[in-house]
């Protein structure tokens, strides 16, 4: 069920890492980052667009390394996405395809593409991506080799994610406190949100 838990365990107790455990001061990693606290970050392209105002040396340091192969296919997911919507039952449905067309499309789309904080949607506006300082355009070519292993992973109907890493979560805490081995949380893990897995196909008939 887990990929390399004992990874996640070590790493957690090893303490080099935030961890639920021991949680980062702000909730986020990028002030570890430019504090030279941590060596590596697991964000995408738009994390570069922290780093355009830092020091030299800082920038110079930076380098975007494809994402980490789990398992025999090679798959380069997103964590999360985000769009926009039009409801089927809008009352003006021509003012917001135009509303979006211009975000997505138009002068605020291209300004996002320029500024490097995140891949635009459109191809078009792939070539307005920053390459000026040598870490954008490292970053740039290994986005665009990654590209072509980019695939959306398939959504469970039947649990949440909060559900998923509420589980994880929990039993990974108490291997790492070492109140239990990492083949029994295996184990609990998979028990747990098999559980739920049946829950849910039960509440949705």
């Amino acid at each position: 069920m887990l990929s390399d838990p004992l990874k996640h365990v070590d790493l957690a107790q090893s303490g080099a890492a935030p961890s639920s455990l021991d949680p980062a001061p702000d909730g986020a990693d990028l002030s570890l980052v430019l504090a030279k606290r941590m060596a590596i970050s697991q964000d995408g392209y738009w994390y570069g667009g922290n780093f355009v105002t830092e020091s030299d040396e800082l920038k110079n340091a930076m380098r975007m390394a494809p994402a980490p192969v789990m398992g025999s296919e090679r798959i380069s997911p997103t964590y999360a996405g985000q769009g926009a919507w039009i409801p089927a039952k809008s009352k003006n449905k021509d003012a917001a395809w135009k509303l979006m067309e211009y975000f997505m499309a138009g002068p605020p789309a291209q300004e996002r593409a320029k500024s490097g904080w995140g891949l635009p949607a459109l191809n078009s506006l792939m070539s307005q991506l920053p390459q000026d300082l040598p870490y954008q355009k490292e970053a740039f070519q290994t986005t665009q080799n990654e590209l072509q292993f980019a695939k959306p992973l398939p959504d469970n109907p039947y649990i949440s994610v909060d559900n998923w890493n509420a589980v994880l979560d929990k039993h990974i805490q108490q291997a790492v406190k070492g109140g239990a081995t990492v083949e029994a949380i295996c184990k609990d893990v998979t028990d747990e949100i098999n559980k739920l897995l049946k829950q849910g196909k039960e509440q949705i008939g």
